[in-house]
């Protein structure tokens, strides 16, 4: 081999070892492109998992609260219920109440109406035989 020939053969072989070094760098960077692009996507995944997620919880939550807030209407409502239930019969045991009083010094007047009917009767028998008495007497 000539001298030219040799020199031709050396600038492929470094032409060609740089053209393949050249590739491998492109790889290389492409790879590292790839790497970058793929963590930036698999960051953007657990952003938006994590947004779902915290979408997820709220909405559990809001559901905890108003399953919570139907609770305490309904133990309100059912509170509402008993005290006004417990006014009614509070309410109709003072009418009751005030009913047997009534109806007790109705009876009580009864009583003392006979009782004095009673003394003005036994009054006038005790007259009339103390007047028969005397009428035997003055005879």
């Amino acid at each position: 081999m000539s001298k030219d020939e040799v020199v031709a053969l050396v600038e492929r072989m470094f032409a060609s070892g740089n053209a393949r070094r050249r590739e491998l760098e492109l790889q290389r960077q492409e790879s590292a492109e790839q790497r970058k692009q793929r963590k930036e996507a698999q960051h953007l995944e657990r952003a938006e998992r994590r947004e779902q997620q915290k979408l997820q919880r709220s909405e559990r939550q809001a559901e905890r609260l108003e399953r919570l807030w139907c609770t305490a209407t309904a133990r309100a409502e059912k509170c509402l219920a008993n005290e006004e239930e417990r006014e009614r019969r509070d309410s109709a045991r003072v009418a009751a109440e005030q009913a047997r009083k009534a109806r007790e010094a109705h009876l009580s007047r009864e009583r003392e109406k006979k009782a004095a009917a009673m003394e003005q009767r036994s009054e006038e028998t005790w007259r009339r035989r103390q007047s028969s008495a005397r009428n035997l007497k003055d005879l």
